[in-house]
C-alpha cells in the first residue's frame, strides 16, 4: 500500500509501516498526509482492523480542536447533533470552546443550553470522554459527506 503513495507521504508513513501493530505512531503521521491518500490508507486499514482505525482517528483530532472550526461548521454541529450529548461533551471543556458554541446559537437557545448545563450533575470523566469521541466521530461523518470541515490541529490550509 505504501508504495502507491507520493514520496512525501511515504516518508511520513514509513515510520509507522507496521501500522497494524498499534496506533501511537500512526496518528502523528496521518495528519501530514494528503487527505485523499490518507483516506485510501484508512480504507485499506479499515478492511483489516476497524477498531484500530477508530482508535487512530480518535487520536488524530482532539475535542478541544473544535475551537478552530469556522462558525458555520459549529452551527452545522449544533443543528445535527443531540443537544444532551453536546452538553455532556462540553461539560468541563475550556470556557472558550463552550462560548464558541453558545455564540453560534440564538440568544434564547444559548441561555437554555447554559441553564441546562448548570443543572447537570457531576459526570464521570469516562462519560464526558465517550460523548466527546461520539461528537468527533459524528463530525467526521459530516466531513465525509462534505457538510463541514474539521480543521487540522496544526491549522492546515484549505482552498
Amino acid at each position: 500500500m505504501l508504495s502507491s503513495l507520493s514520496p512525501e507521504v511515504r516518508v511520513g508513513w514509513s515510520d509507522a509501516e507496521p501500522i497494524f501493530g498499534g496506533a501511537d505512531g500512526v496518528h502523528t503521521c496521518a495528519p501530514a498526509s494528503a487527505s485523499e491518500e490518507a483516506t485510501d490508507i484508512f480504507d485499506s486499514m479499515r478492511a483489516r482492523d476497524e477498531e484500530l482505525v477508530l482508535l487512530i482517528e480518535d487520536n488524530m483530532f482532539d475535542f478541544e480542536n473544535l475551537i478552530d472550526l469556522a462558525d458555520r461548521d459549529i452551527q452545522t454541529m449544533i443543528n445535527n447533533f443531540d443537544e444532551e450529548e453536546l452538553r455532556t461533551a462540553l461539560k468541563g471543556a475550556d470556557e472558550t470552546l463552550l462560548e464558541k458554541f453558545k455564540a453560534n446559537m440564538s440568544k434564547n437557545k444559548a441561555e437554555m443550553f447554559q441553564d441546562e448545563m448548570d443543572l447537570m450533575p457531576p459526570l464521570a470523566i469516562a462519560v464526558v470522554d465517550a460523548a466527546r469521541k461520539s461528537i468527533i466521530r459524528q463530525a467526521r461523518k459530516l466531513q465525509d459527506k462534505g457538510e463541514l470541515i474539521l480543521a487540522s490541529p496544526d491549522g492546515g490550509d484549505f482552498v
